[in-house]
């Protein structure tokens, strides 16, 4: 959808030259002449930015720039000037006005203008949608989870881990271990093929 300008100016050529310039940008642009029509206008509707002359007769933009924030506090506006007015100029800023460009202004620094000034005013909207829908949601948790109370505020902390076991060395014995005490003379092995004790003669 394509983002909808508001231009306010008495003198026809340049509404005329600024509304194309614009229009091809693929802006919808809307003109008015004077200070009361554009009011007419605006009471429909807010305007994604407003592009208003500060000296016009009858109601001048200072005016005009009052009504648009009365109305429509965040609606960013764009104030035209001539070098005359410049303090003029200075003072809209001052009162609410996002900038401003002295007439007559080049096409491609009013097209850049308008861009910075229209991505500005995005950014704040875009975080004001992204926080609304984070409202919604926690809304809609709540209504299937139960109270706000019941929501749980910080993720569970892990169990701690048992400290492991310490072995602790065994304790030495009060006395040595017993060893087997033989008084008498060595046994010779059973398997060593000899035998234990002295033949005796054969008596027939």
């Amino acid at each position: 959808m394509a983002l909808t300008i508001l231009i306010v100016d008495d003198e026809e050529n340049l509404r005329i030259t600024l509304s194309r310039i614009l229009t091809k940008e693929e802006f919808d642009v809307t003109s008015a002449s004077n200070g009361e029509e554009a009011l007419q206008f605006l009471q429909a509707g807010a305007y994604d930015l407003a592009v208003i002359d500060l000296l016009m007769p009858g109601m001048d933009g200072m005016t005009l720039l009052g009504e648009i924030r009365s109305l429509y506090p965040e609606m960013p506006v764009l104030i035209l000037t001539a070098h005359a007015a410049l303090d003029s100029a200075i003072e809209a800023v001052r009162q609410g006005a996002r900038d401003y460009l002295v007439k007559p202004a080049d096409p491609p620094l009013i097209i850049a203008r308008v861009n910075e000034i229209l991505t500005e005013q995005k950014q704040p909207q875009r975080q004001r949608e992204i926080l609304n829908k984070i409202q919604n949601l926690v809304s809609e948790f709540q209504q299937l989870s139960g109270k706000p109370e019941d929501m749980p505020t910080s993720l569970p902390r892990p169990r701690p881990r048992p400290a492991p076991a310490r072995v602790r060395p065994p304790r030495p014995l009060p006395f040595p271990p017993a060893r087997s005490i033989h008084t008498g003379p060595a046994r010779p092995a059973p398997d060593d093929g000899r035998q234990l004790h002295p033949p005796h003669p054969l008596q027939f």
